[in-house]
């Protein structure tokens, strides 16, 4: 494991790595968040934790490695409110942040253009949105689709009667597969004509509601048990 809130420890892992690969990019995907009730409790802790990780990290990744590609994510939560397709900002620099877990992904942003005008170091930006994948791992407990698939498919085993689910399924997402989003970052990694810093939206293009997702694996699965929501948040 790499602490990256510690400068001196990334420090010597990066001289390391220098002294044996010839490293062409790094993906930087870390970040301090537990949940949405968490992040909300701790935002000072969040949002100084998370710009400290960045700014050690890619500091390092400059100093070390100036050459090479700087790939990163953006959360979902720096999308226009309004805008339920997954679709890029216009303008980042004028856009309100809404909690401090965005606020340093969106600092990591102005951070690189910082790097790229002053040293052109080379980044990327993907809007990955929300992963998920044909089964559940133990990494993967959290993320939407691969809890639903694996809860219903576990209700099913067990012949319970009832499904519980709690929170807001009347939100819309764009889901991506984790393979379509690998090949994607392969492919952008071997481009030649990238220069200075780039926002690059990996989103599907349509968005789904949550209870859409649910309704349509409770069908494929063949689940006959009920399924009862309690609505929880915005």
């Amino acid at each position: 494991d790499l602490n990256l809130l510690d400068d001196g420890t990334i420090k010597k892992k990066f001289i390391n790595i220098k002294n044996k690969y010839n490293v062409l990019i790094i993906f930087h995907c870390a970040v301090l968040y537990k949940s949405a009730d968490w992040v909300k409790k701790n935002k000072n802790k969040v949002k100084y934790e998370n710009n400290l990780m960045n700014l050690n990290i890619l500091n390092n990744s400059k100093m070390f490695f100036p050459k090479c590609l700087f790939i990163c994510m953006l959360s979902y939560s720096l999308y226009n409110k309004y805008n339920t397709e997954a679709k890029i900002l216009d303008d980042y620099r004028s856009h309100k942040i809404k909690n401090s877990y965005s606020d340093s992904k969106y600092n990591l942003l102005k951070y690189c253009i910082d790097f790229n005008k002053k040293f052109k170091f080379k980044s990327i930006f993907l809007f990955i949105i929300n992963f998920f994948e044909n089964e559940i791992s133990s990494l993967e407990k959290n993320h939407f689709v691969s809890s639903i698939i694996d809860k219903i498919k576990m209700a099913k085993k067990k012949n319970q009667k009832t499904i519980k689910l709690t929170g807001n399924f009347l939100q819309k997402r764009d889901f991506l597969h984790v393979e379509d989003a690998t090949d994607a970052i392969i492919k952008l990694s071997k481009l030649k004509s990238l220069k200075g810093v780039n926002v690059i939206n990996l989103g599907y293009g349509r968005s789904y509601k949550m209870k859409y997702i649910i309704d349509n694996v409770i069908k494929f699965i063949n689940y006959q048990g009920k399924l009862k929501i309690i609505q929880k948040g915005l």
